[in-house]
């Protein structure tokens, strides 16, 4: 049972139809910070890619900020740095699932493999 006078206090401080709950919000048409860093990965920048035709041609082509970091991040794991190598897997092939065991149920190698691949199959 609600308490005497507590819903008339709550409604007294509720938003007005129409009204802004935060008036000095975001202003409309700003840029998010995802929106920004995709912007930002799209740019060409200095690194310039240098590959060979078929003909034998040298071409020089600049790349973009995002291949570059993929570029240097591929170096990098090649290198041997381990936490390069961490993340170029976990974002090739994804993050390993935890799954908690217990010991009374039955579980088997193949309801936990079938589990992963309906997980997999809704990402």
């Amino acid at each position: 049972m609600a308490h005497p006078g507590r819903v008339e206090n709550l409604l007294k401080h509720q938003y007005k139809k129409g009204e802004s709950g935060n008036v000095s919000g975001r202003p409309k048409g700003s840029l998010d910070l995802t929106t920004l860093l995709r912007a930002s990965l799209k740019q060409k920048c200095d690194v310039v890619n240098i590959y060979k035709t078929a003909k034998g041609k040298t071409v020089y082509k600049k790349v973009t900020n995002g291949q570059a970091i993929i570029s240097s991040l591929v170096k990098k794991a090649v290198g041997g740095d381990l936490n390069a190598i961490g993340m170029v897997f976990d974002r090739d092939v994804g993050r390993p699932v935890q799954t908690n065991i217990n010991e009374n149920t039955d579980v088997t190698i193949e309801k936990v493999l079938h589990e992963l691949k309906s997980e997999k199959d809704v990402l």
